[in-house]
C-alpha cells in the first residue's frame, strides 16, 4: 500500500497509524512509516524541494524521505532506490527519520504528525516563485529562438525552462535553477550567444513580468488525482496570458499575493546561466 499524503491540500497535521518502525542498516536514525502523513518528503527522482520539518508523536522528525519496497520487504530510501518514482513493481512510502534515542511507536499504533507551518510556508513561497519565474523566463526569451522550439510551455511560449533545466533547488523564499546552454539547445534553435549577452535586460523584463503577475493575486491550485505519494499532481495558476501549468510534487501558496515582492537574478556560468528567484513572502 502506497503512503497517502495530505500536503497537496495544505494539511499540517494528521493522525496516522504506524505501518512499520525500526532501524535501517547503516543508518544512525530510526525510521517510521505511517499509512498517511502531512509531511512532504524529499523526492528521490527530482529532489528540488527539501522535506518538511516537524514532529511525530512529539519527537522531532530529522528528515523525511521517499522510500520504496518490493516483495522481499527490504526498505530502500532516497537515492538507494533503483527505480523511477511510480514504478508499479514497487510500493512507495514516506519514511520519517527520528533520533535513535527516541521511543519508537509500534505498528498499529496511532500517532500525531505535526508539520512546522512557518518552514512549510517559506518553501511554498520559494516553489511557487520558481514556477512563476520559469514561465516568465519562457515568455520573455521568445525572441532568442531563430526557429520553432521543439517544446512549448502551457502558455504557448518556447519552453526554455523545460528544455535547458539541469537542476532546481528550493530554499526558504528562494529558488536556484541551473540552465545548460550547449550544442544541443543551439541545434534546437536557441541563439545562445545573444541570450547570454542580453541576460541583464532579460532579468529586468522577467522581474517586471513577475510583478505584473503577482499583482493579479491569482489563485494557485494543485490538481490531485490520487492521495498516493506517487500521484502525478499538477500545479495551475491563471495568468493574463493563459493558464500556467507544471507537473509538480511540491507545496505551494494559495494566492500569488502571498509571494510578496519577487525578483530574479541571472548569472552567466560555465555551462549556461543560473537563475536565482527570491520572494519576500507576505507581511
Amino acid at each position: 500500500m502506497n503512503t497517502k499524503v495530505r500536503f497537496p491540500q495544505g494539511a499540517l497535521t494528521a493522525e496516522a497509524r504506524v505501518v512499520w518502525s525500526g532501524v535501517l542498516p547503516g543508518r544512525d536514525q530510526a525510521a517510521v512509516v505511517t499509512d498517511q502523513t502531512p509531511f512532504h518528503p524529499l523526492d528521490h527522482t527530482w529532489p528540488d524541494q527539501p522535506a518538511d520539518r516537524g514532529t511525530l508523536a512529539g519527537v522531532e522528525v530529522l528528515d523525511c524521505l521517499t522510500g520504496a519496497t518490493q516483495a522481499n520487504g527490504e526498505l530502500l530510501l532516497g537515492t538507494d532506490i533503483p527505480a523511477r518514482r511510480g514504478d508499479p513493481e514497487w510500493e512507495w512510502l514516506v519514511v520519517h527519520l527520528l533520533p535513535l534515542s527516541a521511543p519508537l511507536p509500534a505498528p498499529g499504533e496511532l500517532v500525531e504528525l505535526c508539520v512546522d507551518a512557518g518552514y512549510r510556508e517559506s518553501l511554498s513561497v520559494g516553489h511557487t516563485a520558481c514556477h512563476l519565474a520559469a514561465l516568465a523566463l519562457n515568455l520573455e526569451s521568445r525572441s532568442f529562438w531563430r526557429k520553432q522550439a521543439p517544446r512549448l510551455d502551457s502558455l504557448g511560449s518556447a519552453d526554455l525552462d523545460g528544455i535547458a533545466i539541469q537542476r532546481s533547488v528550493i530554499t526558504p523564499f528562494s529558488a536556484t535553477d541551473d540552465y545548460k546552454l550547449g550544442k544541443s539547445i543551439r541545434k534546437k534553435g536557441l541563439n545562445v550567444a545573444d541570450l547570454l549577452l542580453g541576460l541583464a535586460d532579460l532579468q529586468t523584463q522577467v522581474t517586471a513580468r513577475l510583478e505584473q503577475w503577482t499583482n493579479t493575486d491569482a489563485s494557485v491550485t494543485i490538481q490531485v488525482p490520487s492521495p498516493d505519494v506517487i500521484a502525478r499532481r499538477l500545479w495551475q495558476c491563471p495568468l493574463p496570458e493563459g493558464l500556467g501549468e507544471y507537473p509538480c510534487g511540491g507545496t505551494h501558496v494559495r494566492q500569488l499575493a502571498e509571494l510578496g515582492r519577487i525578483a530574479v537574478s541571472y548569472q552567466e556560468s560555465d555551462f549556461g546561466f543560473t537563475a536565482i528567484t527570491t520572494a519576500t513572502g507576505s507581511d
